[in-house]
């Protein structure tokens, strides 16, 4: 493995821990602020995914950095949604729907215009990289949503949404978009592999 994969698998790793329980603090910080202000988790679901939709443009036309804060700010928007449903009592099946259906359309759209890019200047490893990532983060969740229905808790993993989006944004801000999608195409792959195991073994034990 090449010093700048280690060193993205070491940042996942950290990022799976304080790191991201910092991020989640701040967010039930705002999650707090809006319910003061009465804002629907359904409004705050729309806008976390076009923002995200308009970050993976602002990508296309060039500019990293301002796709990368963009996303960041509809990452944290999304962590928001579900916090402010439970804080205000709004916690519905419509809710969760939308909030589910709305995240893969975001993330979709940053993995599709970055796989774009690549392919345009003839990355073809790294584009491939882009759909393996995409397919791995799809089965986690997939893997997740089936292990709930069969009454099974199953949101553990290295790598889940919140990591993904974060791993992302360092990518977009930090110059290093291939490692971190090379990185991200191993770890989701992992993370479902994980989750699998999990059920598997909490089925046979049934």
């Amino acid at each position: 493995m090449n010093p700048a994969l280690t060193s993205g698998w070491r940042l996942a790793v950290l990022i799976s821990g304080y790191p991201k329980r910092g991020v989640l603090a701040l967010a039930d910080a705002v999650a707090h602020g809006l319910a003061r202000y009465d804002v629907s988790p359904n409004r705050v679901t729309v806008i976390s995914c076009l923002v995200s939709v308009a970050a993976s443009i602002v990508f296309l036309l060039g500019y990293p950095i301002a796709a990368g804060l963009l996303f960041w700010g509809a990452g944290s928007f999304d962590m928001v949604d579900g916090m402010l449903a439970r804080i205000t009592g709004r916690v519905t099946e419509l809710g969760g729907f939308l909030d589910s259906v709305l995240d893969r359309v975001g993330e979709a759209s940053m993995f599709a215009a970055i796989a774009y890019r690549f392919a345009a200047e003839g990355r073809a490893l790294a584009a491939a990289s882009v759909f393996i990532a995409m397919f791995g983060g799809m089965m986690t969740s997939y893997v997740r949503a089936r292990a709930e229905i069969l009454g099974i808790a199953c949101a553990e993993g290295l790598v889940t949404r919140p990591e993904r989006v974060i791993l992302l944004v360092i990518g977009l801000l930090s110059g290093l978009l291939v490692e971190v999608i090379y990185l991200l195409a191993f770890a989701t792959l992992w993370t479902a592999g994980q989750r699998t195991l999990l059920v598997y073994r909490s089925l046979l034990m049934r």
